[in-house]
């Protein structure tokens, strides 16, 4: 059974839903609503009452709580728990003298107590978020956060895919990692780090892109399917907005590929002219005959429908809608028929 996004227009995009008991990332740039996705995929849990967990690399609960104040999130609901971890400079036990990056939570917590912090390592993320177990549902806002572990592109990737085990295996959850979507940047030794998202998308099951564009003036964000293994999903991508449940995906302001290939064609029922169109009319298509007002339609019109009445179709015929004229004048009987007596009987 396929996992509801939130959203019915996704569910509708993705075939049903996220496949279970697997991870999807999430990627896109600052202010796309990534972070706003993934807790309306929590709060759709939480209405199916499933328990879930928010873990946030980069915000406290507060921070969250405001953050998502103008939406209709139940932050508060008893099924969910939000934790918080990062990276912050601290003493381990075998570290010496030398100060290192070490795990606190952002609520100020650590790993070990005392005068020393647990090393900033895969290991020890693991064994913090492993007392969370069980949970239906998993949200890893964001993972760009744990690429502080160093420039080592093959440690971190391992990081994700160790908590993409313990989401999917360990917990039995459906898990939603975010990543900001950047280009990879410079390190001091020349050498260029891998970007989180490009690190993160070979280790999960699907990824969806999320994306801004300045049209005519205004800022438009956009939705698309990069990739969902086993899952014959829409590759269209949509336009999204914000409303109070979160992200509102418009089937209506959808946009069409730039290429558009049809594989299958209406004969038209006259041969030559279904050579000039290369098949015929493309089924599932519009097409516009254009005339000179001379010439008339209408035979090419009965002959296509009457061949398509030949082949079992259903046919609907739209009558036109007549114009009004533009001069003011009016037929006799237009006259007579809109006649009005007055209001003194004249």
């Amino acid at each position: 059974m396929v996992v509801s996004t939130g959203s019915a227009t996704l569910d509708d995009i993705l075939d049903g839903g996220f496949p279970p008991r697997r991870s999807v990332l999430v990627t896109g740039g600052p202010g796309t609503g990534k972070s706003t996705l993934a807790m309306q995929y929590l709060q759709a849990g939480l209405d199916a009452g499933e328990e879930c967990l928010y873990v946030s690399t980069e915000q406290t609960y507060e921070e969250l709580a405001d953050a998502f104040a103008d939406f209709d999130f139940e932050m508060d609901h008893e099924d969910l728990t939000v934790t918080s971890i990062h990276a912050t400079t601290g003493y381990t036990v075998d570290g010496g003298d030398d100060p290192e990056l070490t795990l606190e939570t952002l609520e100020g917590g650590q790993m070990l107590g005392g005068e020393y912090s647990a090393p900033f390592e895969a290991q020890y993320i693991v064994q913090h978020l492993e007392q969370y177990a069980p949970v239906d549902r998993v949200v890893l806002d964001s993972a760009s956060g744990l690429s502080a572990m160093g420039d080592n592109k093959d440690v971190f990737r391992r990081t994700i895919l160790d908590l993409i085990r313990l989401f999917n295996d360990e917990f039995e959850a459906t898990a939603l990692l975010t990543a900001e979507e950047s280009d990879p940047t410079p390190t001091g030794d020349g050498i260029k780090t891998v970007a989180a998202s490009d690190a993160i998308q070979f280790n999960t099951h699907g990824v969806l892109r999320l994306y801004r564009e300045r049209i005519d003036g205004d800022d438009h964000r956009f939705v698309e399917v990069v990739k969902m293994r086993g899952v014959d999903h829409d590759t269209r991508t949509y336009e999204i907005t914000f409303a109070d449940g979160g992200i509102r995906i418009s089937p209506r302001r959808r946009t069409h590929p730039g290429e558009f290939v049809p594989d299958e064609y209406l004969s038209t029922g006259i041969d030559g002219l279904d050579a000039l169109l290369g098949g015929g009319i493309v089924r599932g298509g519009s097409t516009l005959l254009k005339h000179d007002g001379q010439a008339s339609p209408h035979s090419i019109l009965t002959t296509l429908l009457a061949s398509a009445i030949d082949d079992g179709m259903a046919v609907t015929i739209v009558p036109p809608v007549a114009r009004q004229s533009t001069t003011g004048w009016q037929s006799p009987s237009s006259r007579r028929s809109s006649y009005r007596p007055s209001a003194s009987g004249r």
